[in-house]
């Protein structure tokens, strides 16, 4: 019975782990959109812009404001809006633009690439 268990959580490792591995490589976005290391993803359509993820952090704004600055430089465009704070950046002949809105405590990411 050990054994069958030992397996099971072997076999269960090595697909988290693939799973995990293939979840970051998506055509057109990993490279180049970060996302912060506690970010919960709960919508991810990044196969072809237009490409859009959501996810949830407990990052401060200002913290995840700074991680795609680092990336993108300084936002083309700045708006706040019933709570929701909206950056644009342009790279590449594509538009990126993310929208931060507090969520229970956390963040609330909406990012939507397109061209």
């Amino acid at each position: 019975m050990k054994n069958i268990s030992s397996l099971s959580l072997l076999c269960f490792s090595i697909l988290f782990f693939t799973w995990s591995v293939t979840a970051d490589q998506h055509p057109g976005l990993p490279q180049e959109v970060p996302l912060p290391a506690d970010a919960r993803v709960f919508a991810r359509f990044d196969d072809s812009l237009p490409a859009v993820i959501n996810y949830f952090t407990r990052e401060s704004e200002q913290a995840i404001l700074a991680l795609y600055q680092k990336r993108y430089g300084e936002p083309n465009a700045r708006e706040r809006k019933r709570g929701r704070l909206t950056v644009t950046f342009s790279r590449e002949n594509t538009d990126i633009r993310i929208v931060i809105s507090e969520q229970n405590k956390q963040r609330q990411v909406d990012i939507l690439k397109m061209k």
